[in-house]
């Protein structure tokens, strides 16, 4: 099975790990080069232990992450390189593709890992955010639709959002 990378690249200011400016466009083209790597279905589960060293949410990177966060922080590091900086905020306004986050709910055991894949509206629900996954349900989901307005208070004040723009 092909992973994103062995070693993610590192980080040059401005530039994502293949050279091109940092810009949502190129971000949403590596996300679509992730898909065709891991498509849709594609086993990642915490029994197959996809441990991955990562600063992305863990920002002193002494930790590996697995399941849901390894995912997560190893598509991070393959579209902006291993080294590039990490902002960690609530501000779920300033939501950006490309962004993780680490959606969590005590009073409902939530807590997951994953990476802001788009925008757009369902005209009968309203505004969403895409999202790619691992180990949701033991495998890779893609552009799966979640509403910030639907999420608790709870939700909301113990989810962080963590940016390399």
């Amino acid at each position: 099975m092909i992973r994103l990378n062995k070693e993610a690249p590192n980080y040059f200011e401005g530039y994502l790990s293949n050279g091109k400016p940092i810009t949502e466009e190129n971000i949403t083209a590596m996300i679509e080069s992730a898909k065709v790597s891991m498509p849709q279905g594609t086993t990642w589960n915490t029994d197959d232990k996809y441990d991955y060293r990562s600063f992305v949410i863990d920002d002193r990177g002494a930790n590996n992450v697995g399941g849901c966060g390894s995912f997560s922080a190893s598509l991070s590091d393959y579209i902006f390189g291993k080294d590039a900086p990490v902002i960690r905020h609530q501000n779920f306004d300033q939501l950006k593709v490309g962004d993780v986050i680490w959606m969590k709910d005590s009073s409902t055991g939530a807590d997951h890992v994953f990476m802001v894949t788009g925008f757009g509206n369902n005209k009968y629900i309203g505004d969403y955010f895409s999202r790619g996954e691992g180990n949701a349900n033991s495998v890779v989901h893609w552009d799966v639709q979640d509403y910030i307005f639907r999420w608790s208070a709870t939700k909301l004040a113990e989810s962080y959002i963590y940016s390399r723009y």
